[in-house]
């Protein structure tokens, strides 16, 4: 079952823009976002979810999007 959705700009957002980031893809649409993480032994098991969403001239409303996804932090 998908997780519940916010439908925006054509779009399904499962995951609410608290943060954003901008990035540029190279020539075969791939990206790649550093995000530092604190030596801390508190956040061992912390989820951070992401979702990219990108200008696309085919998509609904010029956008599309990913799917949701879930990182989790370990040793």
């Amino acid at each position: 079952v998908p997780a519940p959705c916010l439908p925006y700009l054509g779009v399904a957002l499962y995951v609410l823009p608290i943060a954003t980031a901008v990035e540029r893809s190279d020539a075969l649409g791939e990206a790649q976002y550093r995000l530092p993480i604190p030596d801390n032994p508190g956040l061992m098991g912390a989820s951070i979810y992401a979702q990219a969403l990108w200008l696309d001239v085919c998509g609904s409303q010029w956008f599309s999007s990913s799917a949701g996804l879930r990182f989790t932090v370990v040793e």
